[in-house]
């Protein structure tokens, strides 16, 4: 990419980055390290034409949702 002067580098990071996902410590920790490296890729690169950006999906409302809600609710 830096050889053509042209890139684009997409990764996959979680929403519960912001806001936490309760019993996930270590998924929340690495998904961070994911936003923090990227953002550093984006500023190392941006004099070369590469952008670097990270989707972060959120929570699906579904049964799985509702299955982590009912546990820390209690």
């Amino acid at each position: 990419m830096v050889k053509q002067n042209y890139g684009r580098i997409i990764n996959i990071g979680a929403d519960s980055v912001r806001n936490g996902l309760s019993d996930h410590a270590a998924y929340n920790t690495a998904k961070g390290g994911v936003h923090a490296i990227v953002s550093g890729i984006g500023r190392e690169f941006a004099k070369n034409n590469i952008t670097a950006n990270v989707i972060a999906p959120p929570a699906v409302e579904g049964e799985v949702l509702d299955e982590i809600r009912k546990r820390e609710t209690g």
